[in-house]
């Protein structure tokens, strides 16, 4: 997870799930210019019902929840279904904390929520009425909801997805560990080379610049670094040469690893006067091809 800046909080993994709230875009924008007539200073009463027919109609989970208490005001039928939980009246009584299977991530919610932040694209897992879990891509949006301070909560099930999800991640835990416990030194870039990860190896190959190496990190910055500090004495007074002949050698590498005495070491795998090794490198690059 991301964390939470000052207007947003929500999640840092990329899924496809959000692609569910993208296809119902237009009929959020029409849902929303409603809650915003709604929320106007003289509110019609009829202006108050079409709002909850459009709400009732949406195929996605919604409910709509106090500000101060979190008691629900509205939920939508299609929510009711998702949860299973028995009457519209049963649901609307229910304390919706006691739904989420990591009360942590509650809270984290919570907070946001009674901040008026929005919540954007957070998966959590909850738990239904009758004791099944389900995950839920959660996105809010605080409002007025008839004369009441609140936030309207999208909820879409992406339980059917999270198998997938899972086992993904498990195939990239089993590969970190695997490139982890290496000899080599190794690193993976992304195609905007920026860094994936890398590991113990390379850091240690690069003693002065390990403290900087982060993930997005770019290859260039790591050569730069190194060139800013002084750790290159071959590149003293050719540094944008130097640049450009290493950034020419990554984005064609050879086709085995490197030694730290060749080419990839004046810039990335030892520092100046670092120990030598007979550990070679690998800099990986992922084409969008």
């Amino acid at each position: 997870m991301s964390g939470i800046d000052k207007d947003t909080i929500g999640s840092g993994r990329t899924l496809a799930a959000a692609a569910d709230v993208a296809g119902l875009h237009q009929r959020i924008e029409e849902l929303e210019l409603a809650l915003a007539t709604a929320n106007a200073s003289a509110v019609p009463v009829d202006s108050n019902l079409r709002m909850r027919q459009m709400l009732e109609a949406c195929p996605i989970g919604i409910a709509i929840l106090a500000q101060d208490d979190g008691r629900r005001l509205f939920v939508n039928g299609t929510l009711v279904e998702i949860l299973g939980s028995g009457t519209r009246e049963e649901l609307l009584a229910a304390d919706f904390k006691a739904t989420w299977t990591d009360q942590s991530m509650m809270t984290e919610v919570w907070s946001a929520f009674v901040e008026r932040r929005y919540v954007l694209n957070f998966e959590a897992e909850r738990v239904r009425r009758d004791g099944s879990r389900w995950w839920v891509l959660l996105n809010t949006q605080p409002i007025v909801f008839e004369g009441v301070d609140a936030g309207i909560v999208w909820h879409v099930d992406i339980s059917r997805r999270m198998p997938a999800v899972e086992a993904a991640r498990e195939s990239e835990n089993r590969f970190r560990e695997a490139v982890e416990s290496l000899s080599d030194a190794f690193a993976l870039f992304d195609p905007d080379d920026q860094l994936i990860f890398c590991n113990r190896v390379f850091r240690d190959l690069n003693p002065g610049l390990a403290a900087n190496i982060r993930p997005g990190m770019t290859f260039e910055d790591m050569v730069r670094d190194n060139l800013a500090n002084g750790r290159i004495v071959a590149a003293a007074g050719r540094e944008e040469e130097f640049v450009a002949q290493r950034m020419a050698q990554h984005r064609n590498p050879p086709t085995k690893p490197c030694s730290p005495r060749g080419p990839m070491a004046d810039s990335c795998c030892c520092a100046k006067n670092g120990p030598p090794t007979a550990a070679p490198s690998w800099s990986i690059r992922i084409s969008r091809n």
